[in-house]
């Protein structure tokens, strides 16, 4: 059957109010268009046949529009999307949903691994409901050998003269590395997060969810627990060259100029405060003045709190939400007299400010640039400077397993000495962030050696009864 319209041409109606072929007046090519209605869903679904014959366009469109018609019977969305697509919508529902901005570790991942993979021709699954099993075992095959190849073909970055170079350095430290455990352990979690969402807005089957395992097993020291520890004696040798820095600013050319003072009191600042409140080093990047405070018990008793926003903190994982907490410090009011005291007074004399609403670890601000006081500060990134700080001193790897160290080694300090001062593992779970699960999954390490304190502390009085009772009964066989 055909009829006539003004914006198209050659109307065919495969199935009444329901299905029709046409080619369009305002477009160049002469293939033909397909148009379907799926009530009570409105509006039409629109596609190319890709053909300039009218049988083929026939057969293409009757094809698709009963495929699309069992999508609908089975509650799945006849809308079509890539996998990239959708998870890209999804991550932005996440961003919306929790109020966080768009720089996560899942998007990184999306837009560094995942979007290069499932857009090349081969791999490329432009309907999701048509994901298999298959799609995501090769996107494993190829993710572990990603740096290796980046290393044949680099990618291209503009120099600051406008030239394109190839970008080798990651490249070449990681061409000979397969991904850890914990690395590809991010991936995972958005796999399944995203598919669970998937299937909840209607655009997968249940039944159709590929199985999602990291590729990489679990191989304490290999592959996962990377990050090493100091021990008491090296953070005291590290601690003491920190102190003997604030103390000397020259450099090798031994000239002691301002900006050597500013980083030195800065490091000194960014040491102790993680060192004697455990946060990730994340968090206390952007940490400003007004989130570090000094409280009272009711013994007028002072102590060191840290007020983390929900922004600051770490996402949990799975479930993408920050949440905020509230960090005590172990050494009383020490860790705020640092801050607001001694780091605060070198702020105002090297950069001419420390307002409240400031960064506590700012980039150095040349005392040349214009209008210095009012500059806008960008927070500094410490761990570059930590690192080599840690590589100066020769505690750059620990010893027995070279395992590398970093600043967060200075959290795994304050955990782990923690652990070893008594303090019960809820409320060090609660201070870090971390839960009880995890906390001990991590620093599992520990001996009951190192509990001895704590194992053997006994109540005087219920230990006398112990005693007495015990004598008793030794009494009785000997009898």
């Amino acid at each position: 059957m055909t009829t006539a319209s003004k914006s198209y041409d050659a109307v065919e109606v495969l199935i009444p109010k329901r299905l029709i072929i046409y080619t369009r007046r305002d477009a160049t090519s002469r293939n033909y268009y397909a148009r379907a209605s799926f009530p009570p869903q409105k509006g039409y679904k629109v596609w190319s046949t890709k053909t300039t014959d009218v049988d083929e366009a026939k057969r293409t469109a009757k094809n698709r529009y009963y495929e699309l018609a069992g999508r609908q019977s089975l509650n799945i969305s006849t809308s079509t999307a890539s996998i990239v697509a959708l998870m890209t919508e999804y991550l932005d529902y996440m961003d919306r949903l929790k109020q966080r901005s768009h720089d996560t570790s899942y998007r990184k991942r999306l837009e560094r691994f995942i979007r290069p993979y499932f857009t090349q021709d081969d791999s490329a699954v432009h309907d999701l409901h048509k994901l298999q099993q298959r799609d995501i075992d090769g996107y494993w095959v190829w993710r572990l050998d990603y740096w290796f190849k980046r290393s044949q073909q680099p990618e291209y970055v503009k120099t600051k003269w406008g030239n394109n170079r190839p970008k080798y350095m990651t490249t070449w430290k990681n061409q000979n590395k397969v991904p850890s455990y914990t690395t590809l352990q991010i991936e995972v979690q958005l796999f399944r997060s995203f598919f669970k969402w998937a299937v909840s807005r209607g655009h997968m089957l249940p039944g159709n969810v590929p199985d999602v395992r990291n590729p990489v097993e679990p191989i304490e020291g290999e592959t996962y627990k990377l990050r090493g520890v100091l021990q008491m004696h090296e953070y005291q040798e590290l601690r003491e060259a920190i102190t003997a820095r604030c103390k000397d600013y020259s450099d090798s050319k031994g000239r002691s100029l301002v900006s050597n003072r500013f980083k030195a009191e800065r490091m000194y600042a960014y040491f102790f405060l993680i060192a004697s409140t455990g946060l990730r080093p994340s968090e206390a990047k952007a940490l400003t003045f007004n989130m570090v405070q000094l409280w009272k018990d009711q013994n007028d008793e002072q102590f060191s709190v840290v007020e983390l926003p929900s922004k600051l903190a770490k996402p949990s994982p799975g479930t993408g939400r920050r949440k905020g907490r509230r960090v005590f410090s172990f050494d009383n009011h020490l860790c705020y007299n640092r801050i607001h005291k001694r780091w605060r007074a070198v702020l105002r004399e090297t950069m001419g400010r420390a307002n409240d609403s400031d960064y506590i670890f700012p980039q150095w601000v040349p005392k040349a640039t214009e209008n210095r006081e009012e500059a806008e500060w960008k927070p500094a990134k410490m761990g570059g400077p930590f690192r080599k700080l840690l590589q100066k001193a020769g505690l750059h790897r620990e010893k027995k397993t070279g395992r590398p160290r970093s600043a967060y080694s200075l959290r795994k300090f304050y955990i782990t000495q923690r652990i070893r001062h008594n303090t019960p593992l809820p409320a060090l779970a609660l201070n870090t962030g971390h839960d009880i699960q995890t906390m001990w999954k991590w620093y599992s390490a520990l001996k009951t050696d190192d509990m001895r304190v704590y194992l053997t502390q006994r109540d005087p009085e219920v230990m006398r009864q112990e005693l007495k009772q015990v004598g008793e009964i030794d009494h009785a066989i000997e009898d």
